[in-house]
């Protein structure tokens, strides 16, 4: 079985020393460093060497024995192609930041001529799976910058933020998080749905917003 064969079939895999070493359990062997909580996520048109970077780069993380959930599907219509990257429930900057992953994040957007417009754009993501634990709290940020901690217990709640590019309104309802509305050209905030488990996320990039369940 290929790798991406592997990866839709199962949707799981663990970050590994030897990514191409699969097991008929989807685990790999875990690397030597530790992180709490990441989400990585990239819009591209070269599906095939996304996932052999995105591998490679995940080669270097611990997920302390939990499974990391892979996904991969196509959007509709033209996006914006960049990388995501949320470390301990904190958005990377990785363009401007100085740090070893950060600059490991440079290469794959330089491997994958990122960012640019894409027409047609496939989303990847690969996160821990955190199933089990459901959230608190949403926390909203913008532009690095805590602006709100709502708890999850909230019914039926809209707040309106003022991002960098237009407005955007969150529902928190029930244990549950989503946008429902966004001015931004692409709306992939409103697409990716309802976050409702410890260290899920939904970011607007062209708004500098990113909401975490905690």
């Amino acid at each position: 079985m290929n790798r991406r064969k592997f990866f839709r079939v199962s949707s799981l895999a663990a970050a590994a020393v030897t990514l191409g070493n699969f097991t008929n359990t989807g685990k790999l062997f875990a690397s030597p460093r530790s992180l709490t909580g990441f989400s990585l996520e990239l819009i591209t048109d070269n599906s095939p060497k996304a996932i052999k970077l995105a591998e490679e780069f995940l080669s270097g993380i611990n997920t302390g024995g939990e499974i990391v959930k892979f996904s991969e599907y196509f959007l509709d219509k033209p996006e914006s192609g960049d990388i995501v990257y949320f470390s301990g429930c904190k958005l990377m900057n990785y363009k401007n930041s100085v740090s070893e992953t950060s600059s490991k994040l440079r290469e794959i957007a330089k491997e994958l001529n990122l960012p640019k417009i894409i027409h047609n754009p496939i989303r990847l993501k690969f996160t821990i799976d955190s199933s089990d634990i459901n959230a608190e709290n949403f926390l909203i940020f913008n532009k690095q910058k805590l602006i709100h901690k709502i708890s999850a217990s909230e019914s039926n709640l809209n707040l309106t933020l003022h991002g960098t590019k237009s407005e955007l309104t969150v529902n928190i309802n029930s244990g549950k998080a989503r946008v429902v509305s966004s001015g931004c050209a692409h709306r992939n905030c409103v697409n990716s749905g309802s976050i409702s488990k410890v260290n899920e996320s939904i970011v607007c990039i062209p708004n500098e917003i990113h909401i975490i369940a905690e």
